[in-house]
């Protein structure tokens, strides 16, 4: 198997980097794969007029940074490995941790960046809300997003069962494609669609309470919409399990994972018609912020 060639995993030495480390480790295993850990030094003094700007007390400051930053990386990599795995460490410098972890991506070959939703201390808020959104946005390898366990578990149980949320555009297609390649042996593969309940006023006056009570036939062109994307992501009907709800689609997603127990969310970064505007604004972002398990966003 070669899905993963090369692993990217950013660390700020936080629990949530720390989660994430524990799943680029178990993907490496999985497809013998080159790991790196990568830890962006932010430069945070980025007035060009700053008199102090090249003074060399501050270039001695990154360096001695840099390196306790390097020497970090070196200590966690054996204890999280544990196995023969090829694995480099990177220290940058630059005023964007997004950038810098997206040009890295770019230029060497990166197939899959693993990252924690929050940072450490203040770093929290700015990691969700900036980093880990923008590269979510803007890479172009798919992306996986880990908070910290609820319970520690063994890596090589990790993933057995998997969520493939789905509004039958090409996104979700490449999703469902890929998480078939993960899909271990005896796992099970979940397909969900939710239709969206935003709905006219004669849905209230009508009396129902539900959408598929409303329009009988609602449910049956799903189900065929359903059977015609699968077949077109060669996906045969015994490899998953279909399931079709009705509601908020991001909350019904997260809490669909949560009673299922699902291991893994995979699903595309950008939806159909609307939706390609807004759903990583929406959708794809309260599910990574609210799911239980990690969630792996593709193009």
């Amino acid at each position: 198997m070669s899905t993963f060639r090369h692993i990217l995993v950013p660390r700020d030495f936080s629990t949530p980097a720390r989660n994430a480390l524990d799943w680029g480790v178990y993907w490496a295993r999985r497809f013998n794969a080159r790991l790196t850990m990568m830890h962006v030094v932010t430069v945070f003094d980025d007035d060009p007029y700053n008199p102090q700007r090249d003074r060399d007390d501050w270039r001695d400051f990154y360096r001695k940074i840099e390196g306790l930053a390097d020497a970090q990386l070196q200590e966690t990599a054996p204890e999280s490995a544990g196995s023969q795995l090829e694995i480099d460490s990177v220290v940058r410098r630059g005023f964007s941790p997004a950038e810098e972890l997206l040009d890295y991506a770019s230029t060497n070959g990166v197939d899959l960046i693993v990252m924690g939703t929050h940072g450490r201390r203040a770093l929290s808020r700015f990691l969700l809300g900036s980093v880990a959104e923008r590269v979510i946005k803007h890479a172009q390898c798919p992306v996986m997003t880990c908070r910290p366990p609820a319970e520690k578990k063994a890596a090589e149980k990790a993933v057995q069962r998997i969520l493939v949320p789905t509004d039958f555009s090409e996104n979700s297609k490449s999703a469902l494609q890929l998480a078939k390649q993960l899909l271990p042996q005896d796992a099970e593969l979940t397909v969900l669609h939710v239709i969206a309940d935003t709905l006219h006023p004669a849905y209230y006056l009508a009396g129902k309470s539900s959408l598929f009570d409303l329009l009988p036939d609602l449910e049956e062109h799903a189900r065929n919409a359903m059977q015609r994307f699968l077949q077109d992501s060669g996906i045969g009907s015994e490899t998953a399990t279909v399931i079709m709800q009705e509601g908020d689609p991001a909350q019904r997603i997260i809490e669909f994972a949560r009673e299922n127990r699902a291991d893994l969310i995979v699903m595309g970064s950008r939806g159909l018609s609307e939706w390609e505007q807004i759903l990583v604004g929406s959708v794809t972002e309260r599910v990574v912020r609210k799911a239980a398990c990690p969630v792996l966003t593709i193009k």
